[in-house]
């Protein structure tokens, strides 16, 4: 795992590891400054990279650390095994009652594109607030809704994140 540390003229260095190479660029950020500043860190993370078999600059090789080892056969305790199966068959248990809940609700929510939205709909979103459907474009598997709403103006909002709930 090499290393090349990249820091501003300004910060001290994080750590005094004499191993490691390190480059500085100007804290102003003048691009006159800065691109020759630039070339200079390339080079380096470059001649860092190229170097990465032979363990110069390598933070594991200067700390001594060896890389961790996972047990390939993790094996959990009775107590948490029946745990862990208790939470999976109250998660199952849930869905299947909420799956049953008739939907008392006056509006229609529109989550992962589970209601058909029209071109005219009038819809409300948590962020943005009421707005009417402009367009709909489909694209493979994705829906996106062009809204103009009424405080923030058009914007396109795909429906499977948008979490729009459609007045009726």
């Amino acid at each position: 795992m090499p290393v090349c540390l990249i820091k501003d003229d300004v910060t001290s260095r994080i750590f005094d590891i004499q191993g490691f190479r390190d480059c500085e660029y100007s804290s102003s950020l003048r691009i006159d400054e800065v691109q020759d500043e630039i070339d200079i860190i390339t080079a380096n993370i470059k001649s860092t990279y190229s170097s990465k078999e032979t363990n110069i600059n390598s933070l594991v090789s200067l700390l001594g650390v060896s890389a961790a080892t996972l047990e390939t056969n993790l094996h959990l305790s009775p107590e948490i095994t029946y745990v862990t199966e208790m939470l999976k068959d109250l998660t199952l248990k849930i869905t299947n009652l909420q799956e049953q809940l008739p939907n008392t609700s006056s509006e229609t929510h529109c989550a992962n594109q589970e209601c058909i939205l029209a071109v005219g709909d009038n819809v409300l979103h948590k962020r943005f607030g009421r707005g009417l459907i402009k367009n709909i474009i489909k694209s493979g598997q994705n829906e996106v809704v062009k809204i103009d709403f009424e405080n923030f103006g058009e914007k396109s909002l795909m429906t499977k994140y948008a979490k729009l709930r459609k007045e009726l």
